[in-house]
């Protein structure tokens, strides 16, 4: 759990120097102390920090071209700094897997945001691994494959008769679908 903790302390971190102005080296104390966190936590959470401030350029970049109907200025801070936390671990960090970067960016936003924030991150982090992906040439997990077909709407045809539909698929008709 040393990770878990060192991932929030980093989030800590970036967001008192992005809302309060805080040089990051001082925020990272401030926030190490405050956590009482284990020195290897530190440790973990000072390469995520330095790295997303070192690298702050290339991952803003990734953020405004996947966040098309957001702004990063207008972003919830919290949404911001954790796309900053996990956008580092998944370009510059191969010793850490894209989904473990995306489960915990997510764990963390229902904890510091909401669902919705959740949910944001997830879709963000979800195309950027796709991304990565295809440039590396790897397949999607099994999951990625499930959730893209589960997304991907079927409905019931207009010629089918009701008989033939299940209820699940009777029950997503329009309504007047099945009068004639």
């Amino acid at each position: 759990m040393s990770r878990r903790l060192g991932r929030e302390t980093a989030l800590q971190t970036l967001f008192m120097a992005d809302v309060g102005r805080m040089d990051p080296a001082y925020a990272l104390q401030y926030a190490s102390e405050e956590f009482g966190i284990s020195e290897a936590a530190a440790a973990f959470a000072k390469e995520l920090v330095d790295g997303a401030v070192t690298n702050r350029e290339t991952i803003d970049a990734n953020i405004r071209r996947l966040a098309k109907e957001w702004h990063l200025e207008r972003m919830p801070h919290v949404d911001r700094n954790l796309l900053r936390v996990a956008i580092f671990e998944m370009l510059f960090r191969k010793d850490i897997p894209l989904n473990a970067a995306i489960n915990e960016a997510i764990e963390l936003a229902k904890i510091y945001a909401n669902e919705e924030s959740a949910k944001f991150v997830n879709g963000i982090l979800g195309q950027l691994a796709r991304e990565l992906r295809e440039a590396r040439g790897e397949r999607a997990p099994a999951q990625e494959s499930v959730a893209a077909t589960v997304t991907t709407p079927v409905m019931p045809q207009a010629t089918a008769s009701p008989e033939r539909l299940s209820m699940a698929d009777q029950e997503q008709q329009t309504p007047g679908v099945n009068e004639v």
